[in-house]
């Protein structure tokens, strides 16, 4: 037997497998002895059918399925041996038809995608700009606006107000006129006074009807808000907005007092008002740098995309699909399906590259700690606050056995690894931004 290896250029290579006849007849005349033993013939007791009538029924079935055998075990062998890194796996080439029933020496051909060496320069990155978004004093005050609005005392009143809040079916009229759901949200709540065009509402009832326009909301993360569509989306939306009244309530503001912050955070953990902005500020900094992370960490993996270059195989990945797809493809599908996913199966590549320079592995235990750690999270929202290791053992066994989890938590992990060292690594160019212009900056990235 003889396995070698031919470039036909950097990124693919044909490996030729040769097998003597002397490598495979042995587990062939073995499984044709198998097959005498078991088969069953009218005229002969069980395994004393005659070798030469098996071999004539089933030799050229035992050769072609030991030979396969074979080959698929020695290729594996020298592909691990090698340490050859390929894409998919390799794809058998076009050879003349064998005759199997005289077949002796055999050789075959496989054409394999070689995965190139990704070079990452993550300095470059200092280019891309992290946001900070400063908690304003506007926004402390609308937040605890909303907080002694939450908790006051709410009355139903017949006409809308300036101080009333107003709950409307939310539509928007098309280009044809019709009436559509804008958002994810078919309800919403209008608060009168943060409306620009307050008077247009003011006065009016249960059932009717008041167009008002996207930008008669206070800020894009207002509409965002109110209508359920990101504020990315939220920039470019202008359609005019048909909001029906279904309720109209007046809101008596709670105090800003003990009774208050007792409510919101527990009793005794927040005393003074100082206390209470102070916590505002810390809950909406922790939120806002979960976005700005995200900014950064999106616009990180675009540039490295953008700037990383290697070749790929890309013709090797068109046919190895076809051959692999479980619908019959066209070239032309296959080629629209690799264009569709180079963008991500480059940053698969560049973060396996990261991952291995700084590394880093996820471990098994990773992800059962991980899994622990999010049914903790779940529990608690229905008051089951402390859960021991014992009692989440076997949910966290349920949950790893789902491929689908295991794969979610893991990439979730990544992701969180990629941050780490991103922000380890690289000295962006740093901006602070209202929440606003935060949001009207990475619009104009889309």
């Amino acid at each position: 037997m003889n396995i070698s290896k031919t470039n036909t250029d950097a990124l693919n290579a044909i490996i030729t497998v040769q097998i003597a006849e002397a490598d495979y007849r042995p587990s062939v005349e073995k499984a044709l002895e198998n097959m005498r033993k078991n088969a069953t013939v009218p005229g002969f007791r069980k395994g004393m059918v005659p070798a030469g009538m098996i071999k004539k029924q089933y030799g050229v079935a035992a050769t072609v399925e030991e030979v396969n055998k074979l080959v698929q075990t020695e290729l594996d062998n020298y592909i691990r041996k090698e340490n050859l890194a390929i894409f998919g796996q390799p794809l058998p080439v076009a050879q003349q038809e064998i005759d199997w029933a005289n077949a002796t020496d055999l050789s075959f051909d496989f054409e394999i995608g070689i995965i190139p060496e990704v070079k990452i320069d993550l300095a470059a990155a200092k280019k891309v700009t992290k946001y900070t978004i400063k908690v304003s004093d506007d926004y402390i005050n609308d937040h605890i606006s909303s907080l002694t609005k939450r908790f006051g005392k709410i009355s139903d009143v017949e006409k809308v107000e300036k101080i009333s809040d107003v709950v409307v079916k939310i539509e928007a009229k098309g280009e044809g006129d019709e009436l559509y759901q804008p958002g994810a949200y078919k309800q919403g709540i209008v608060v009168v006074a943060d409306i620009k065009n307050a008077k247009n509402f003011v006065g009016k009832k249960v059932g009717d009807v008041v167009v008002a326009q996207p930008k008669d909301f206070k800020s894009t993360t207002r509409l965002s808000q109110f209508i359920g569509k990101s504020a990315d989306e939220c920039e470019s939306f202008t359609d005019e907005l048909h909001l029906t009244i279904e309720k109209i309530s007046n809101v008596e503001p709670h105090a800003l007092d003990q009774e208050l912050f007792d409510k919101i955070y527990g009793e005794g953990v927040v005393t003074t008002e100082e206390e209470f902005r102070g916590k505002i500020v810390g809950e909406a900094e922790s939120a806002f740098a979960t976005e700005t992370d995200s900014q950064v960490m999106n616009d990180t993996v675009d540039f490295l995309i953008e700037n990383t270059k290697f070749d790929l195989p890309l013709d090797f990945l068109k046919r190895w699909l076809m051959a692999t797809a479980e619908k019959p493809m066209s070239e032309e599908e296959a080629a629209r399906e690799i264009e569709q996913s180079e963008k991500g199966l480059r940053y698969q590549l560049i973060e396996t590259q990261i991952l291995a320079d700084n590394n880093v592995r996820i471990e098994y235990n990773d992800i059962a700690e991980r899994a622990k750690s999010l049914i903790r999270m779940q529990m608690a929202q229905y008051g089951q606050m402390e859960m021991s290791d014992e009692d989440l053992a076997p949910i966290v066994e349920r949950i790893l056995k789902n491929k689908e989890e295991v794969s979610r938590m893991q990439s979730m992990i990544i992701r969180e690894k990629m941050l780490e060292i991103f922000k380890e690594q690289i000295t962006y160019k740093q901006k602070e931004v209202t929440l606003d212009e935060f949001v009207k900056a990475i619009a104009k990235r889309k």
